[in-house]
């Protein structure tokens, strides 16, 4: 099954893919714009237990404010690209440990953690790629710019700039193995 879900304005909502949506391939978040959501993560893409999503691309959406995460996913294989995602309670993208292989790029973090401990991109999947993005913060809000969890396995990056953040650009959490900065 295809699903795109294209050029959208949502204010007070979210996007939400997971659990008994089934056998999905080629799942298409494209141009939307989120404020502020009242419930649960801005775009959140599968579950704990979904496995059942191939080829996963969310891209080009613009998300302000609201509760939780802008975007998460646990599904593998996903592409996260050209998103600007600010001032959302806790981190602007996060990656979850069953999403391994995501590639997440060219997007811009700025002003998360607005009422906890948040970060700009949370990496706790494995094998990531992380390049090419932008997270600040001008407000004193965003804890990291982006933040290796002890979970994530082998994270390459390359060509990313932080700046402003509460506490560290690019935060290392892993131990005793490989990553790539």
């Amino acid at each position: 099954m295809n699903i795109s879900i294209l050029n959208n304005i949502l204010t007070g909502a979210n996007i939400a893919i997971g659990g008994a949506a089934g056998n999905i391939y080629g799942l298409i978040i494209e141009a939307n714009t989120i404020y502020n959501n009242s419930t649960s993560q801005s775009i959140d893409v599968g579950s704990t237990d979904d496995h059942d999503f191939e080829g996963v691309a969310i891209k080009g959406n613009v998300i302000n404010g609201g509760l939780n995460n802008g975007i998460r996913v646990y599904t593998p294989n996903a592409t996260i690209t050209g998103n600007t995602v600010e001032n959302k309670n806790t981190h602007g993208i996060v990656i979850m440990p069953t999403c391994d292989y995501a590639t997440i790029t060219g997007n811009i973090c700025k002003n998360n953690g607005v009422v906890g401990s948040g970060n700009g991109i949370d990496v706790q999947g494995t094998y990531a790629l992380i390049a090419d993005n932008i997270c600040f913060d001008d407000k004193g809000t965003q804890n990291h710019g982006i933040r290796l969890e002890a979970g994530a396995i082998a994270p390459r990056l390359y060509n990313n700039i932080t700046y402003g953040n509460e506490n560290y650009g690019i935060r290392n959490d892993i131990t005793g193995q490989h990553y790539y900065l």
